[in-house]
């Protein structure tokens, strides 16, 4: 998960909601995880905080807010990966209030395969892809995102509490953790201990305090075993510096339709998508040419009885259908000089920018939808990352056509996206 051969860039965000404006904390660490540059900058200044000679290969991590995850255990007795991701999300609805389809479900890279249990992450898709799409924009591509409760430092058979402020960080075990404020600390923190253990077998408590905690303000009160921890950085350099050291051990919320993009090193995995296409491309060669007659035919056939279907769902009282194509002709030469004007006019304006994404695979529309009272087009795109996705709402922008990214959920490897439109007069 963590690129050691990289300089890192680690973003910290501790509120939900954000902007270009939003100061955040950030820290650079060279490939031997040595901390050379940090700041608190606003979101849109970050990549120009940089020495100009590492951000294009940068790799960027995000450290994210516990409030804005529900972490959870489920019993699951598969250790086969689809078998989990196909009952994931029934095991899982006892914990959330939302519908399945509103949320995104991310689980460690590694399963333990001593027990039937899963620990995984939930999270809204909007706020996932409220947060990707500032970064984009302002091109920070995250290659991770963890929770900061995750990052807190902890020794095994041992819980860790970091001290941030007001506010407490709790880490109960390896994919576990709580945040509270300060002052209900205890009480929350002496009820979790006495459901859960005896005064026995109850775990030492390990005290991580940062250097804005004198020893005198330290104390939280709490009555049983405490081992207790200063360090001379501040919080948020705490939670970077061991993000990188725990690597793997970590729930990346980028999974499925989430995940971002890698790049590969190495002699042989730099050129294997390069012989992957030539392969690819050579079988498709020798097939093309050996069935291309009937294959052609056979699709004509199927794309003409296709589009007499799809005119008699546009026009279903139409009688006879003898030519698709300039009957449709027609029917738009009518609706152009209306007030469907602007929904083609519009549509011509933004299908160069659709073109590459669609040609390439890298987006395709499985719906369109025009509401002509208040001039908005719908669309239903499927994509592989909300990179792209962002990538053509930047595009449309460009040419001063407003578009506004909706709701989405994630299937399997593609991620399912609404986008509206506004038709221009």
């Amino acid at each position: 998960m963590i690129n050691n051969s990289q300089h890192s860039l680690i973003i910290r965000i501790t509120t939900l909601a954000i902007n270009q404006d939003s100061e955040l904390q950030w820290f650079l660490f060279d490939h031997s995880q040595q901390l050379i540059q940090k700041g608190c900058d606003a979101l849109a200044s970050i990549k120009e905080a940089l020495p100009a000679a590492i951000r294009a290969e940068v790799a960027i991590h995000v450290i994210v807010p516990n409030d804005a995850v529900l972490l959870a255990r489920v019993n699951i007795p598969s250790r086969n990966q689809r078998h989990i991701k196909q009952a994931l999300p029934f095991a899982i609805e006892e914990f959330i209030a939302q519908d399945l389809e509103k949320v995104h479900m991310a689980m460690p890279q590694q399963l333990d395969p001593s027990h039937e249990q899963i620990d995984v992450a939930i999270i809204e898709h909007s706020l996932l892809i409220s947060w990707l799409d500032l970064l984009h924009h302002h091109q920070l591509s995250p290659q991770t995102m963890v929770i900061d409760t995750l990052c807190v430092p902890i020794e095994p058979q041992q819980h860790s509490v970091l001290i941030d402020g007001e506010q407490v960080l709790l880490r109960l075990g390896l994919y576990h953790g709580v945040s509270c404020e300060r002052a209900s600390f205890n009480a929350i923190y002496s009820q979790l201990i006495a459901e859960n253990f005896t005064e026995d077998n109850a775990p030492v408590l390990q005290c991580v305090y940062s250097q804005a905690e004198s020893e005198a303000e330290a104390s939280l009160n709490y009555q049983g075993a405490v081992k207790e921890s200063f360090y001379k950085e501040a919080a948020s350099e705490i939670l970077a510096a061991n993000l990188l050291k725990q690597g793997a051990e970590q729930i990346n919320l980028l999974q499925g339709g989430y995940k971002q993009g890698k790049q590969e090193s190495g002699g042989f995995e730099l050129w294997r998508p390069t012989f992957i296409a030539a392969a690819a491309s050579l079988l498709l060669f020798v097939i093309s040419h050996l069935a291309s007659a009937w294959y052609f035919s056979w699709q004509a056939e199927q794309l003409r009885q296709e589009s007499i279907s799809y005119y008699k769902q546009l026009f279903p009282n139409e009688r006879r259908v003898v030519s698709p194509k300039r009957q449709l002709q027609n029917h738009l030469r009518l609706i152009s000089s209306g007030e469907g004007g602007a929904f083609l006019s519009t549509l011509a304006a933004i299908s160069a920018e659709f073109k590459p994404y669609t040609q390439t695979g890298q987006i395709a529309v499985k719906q369109l939808a025009y509401t002509q009272d208040n001039h908005l087009l719908r669309f239903e795109l499927s994509s592989q990352t909300i990179e792209q996705l962002d990538s053509l709402k930047q595009q449309l922008s460009a040419i001063g056509i407003k578009a506004v990214i909706g709701s989405a959920r994630a299937q399997e490897n593609t991620v399912i996206s609404n986008m509206t439109v506004e038709a221009q007069p």
